[in-house]
């Protein structure tokens, strides 16, 4: 197999970075650059200046790396394969080149559908819903306003803690994390400073955690401590990520050097992340970064996935702009949900202004493309040949074989035409909760 090298550089300016660009593609490597005052090998933070004849990783040697210039090489990669540390390349811009049409009963064995019912008690927005889990067989689902379990038949069971200002309420729900260890359901808001809300798996209060820490995106690393993303709104943070412990101890940060003046940046991506679990370890990926890391029990960050693009890495002069990021922002592929199984990685990739749009990644086959529309509609997802329904496309993992995705009431009234929806659904109408459509694996 050919080997395709790909040189990640970090110069002293942009003039210095676009010579080595230049410089490197006569010699026919593909460059990506950091972006970051410092680069990174094997785990160990590499100073731009330094020049170095040899970096030892996993018994081999890289050698000779160019003395005169200010970068560093940083790994040797396979074309859509693995890199010399084990991460796997994924390749955007040759994905959404070569988008596929794929069956959903290539990776699916059943879908099913449950409809969720409605009551004043328990009314979901589809548009903001940000989580679905299970606890205990029953799905367990947040929107911005309220977080609510429901029963497999779709039966509402009952809500989790109450929005409001009192002790065990919450805000505006920004994020839910089922600790399935602990048996509790953990709802951070929005608001700075409510803290994480600690709920038993029957809903009912238990404890608030941490509520003098402003809490974006995090997860539970263990049963004790979390990894939390740093927000970066103004473009000067030191840090992107800690390690705390319920306690409120700081146990390990990580430095970052994606830095930019920020006075004018907008209040949005430029702090987002992206934590999942698989196989009993914490997925990491930050918003214009790249890299998909796992954390260990070190506090560490390794390198899993690698995404190579040509519209991925937003450049600082354009984030620290609020006008100019507004008007580029659909320029760019940008991950915004990431779901990883044994056999698969599903990433649902913000794209241009139709919104997102499905990417797949078979490991068997070492394969990543774009999932091509489903049928004549340009609905994206998978073409649902299980019961000839609604294209499907995975936004939620409830088990690790199961997959689920949001259908509106909007879409399951056009869909009661069809046969196989006619009966299940004959009361929904514009104001029912969604129903959701379940996949189970092969």
């Amino acid at each position: 197999m050919k080997l395709n090298y790909s040189v990640i550089c970090a110069g002293k300016s942009e003039k210095e970075e676009n010579s080595m660009q230049k410089l490197m593609a006569e010699k026919g490597y593909p460059v990506r650059f950091s972006g970051e005052k410092d680069a990174f090998f094997a785990g160990e933070r590499l100073p731009v200046k330094a020049r170095f004849n040899n970096i030892k990783h996993d018994s081999k040697i890289v050698r000779n790396v160019w003395k005169t210039m200010n970068f560093c090489l940083l790994s040797v990669f396979l074309s859509c394969g693995h890199a010399d540390d084990g991460a796997v390349t994924l390749d955007i811009d040759e994905a959404t080149e070569n988008g596929e049409q794929i069956r959903l009963s290539s990776i699916g064995r059943t879908i099913k559908y449950v409809g969720l019912e409605t009551k004043d008690d328990c009314l979901l927005n589809e548009d903001l819903i940000v989580f679905i889990g299970l606890v205990k067989n029953n799905l367990l689902i947040a929107d911005l306003n309220g977080c609510y379990l429901f029963n497999m038949d779709g039966k509402f069971i009952k809500q989790v803690g109450n929005k409001g200002n009192g002790p065990g309420e919450y805000g505006n729900i920004g994020n839910v994390v089922y600790d399935e260890k602990g048996n509790r359901i953990m709802i951070t808001s929005t608001s700075i400073r409510r803290g994480i809300l600690a709920y038993d798996e029957n809903g009912d209060y238990i404890e608030t955690f941490l509520n003098q820490v402003n809490l974006s995106h995090w997860a539970f690393l263990n049963n004790e401590t979390i990894a939390l993303n740093i927000r970066n709104y103004m473009g000067n943070g030191r840090e992107k990520l800690a390690f705390i412990s319920l306690s409120g101890d700081t146990l390990s940060t990580v430095p970052n050097f994606d830095l930019f003046n920020g006075s004018n940046a907008p209040l949005s991506l430029n702090d987002m992340a992206i934590f999942y679990p698989f196989k009993d370890k914490v997925y990491y990926n930050r918003m214009f970064n790249d890299t998909i890391y796992y954390l260990d029990k070190n506090y560490d960050l390794n390198p899993q996935y690698i995404f190579l693009s040509s519209k991925h890495k937003m450049e600082s002069s354009i984030r620290a702009d609020a006008m100019k990021f507004v008007e580029t922002t659909f320029d760019y592929i940008l991950p915004w949900q990431i779901i990883e199984t044994d056999k698969y990685l599903f990433v649902n990739m913000l794209r241009n202004k139709r919104g997102l749009k499905p990417y797949f990644y078979d490991k068997g086959r070492r394969k990543f493309v774009s999932v091509a529309n489903a049928d004549s509609r340009d609905s994206d997802g998978f073409v649902n040949d299980l019961d000839n329904g609604v294209a499907f496309y995975p936004q939620y993992k409830i088990r690790d074989k199961t997959l689920c995705m949001v259908l509106s009431p909007t879409k399951i009234i056009e869909l009661k035409e069809q046969s196989f929806l006619s009966d299940m659904f004959l009361e929904v109408n514009e104001d029912s909760n969604p129903v959701i459509a379940i996949v189970e694996l092969i």
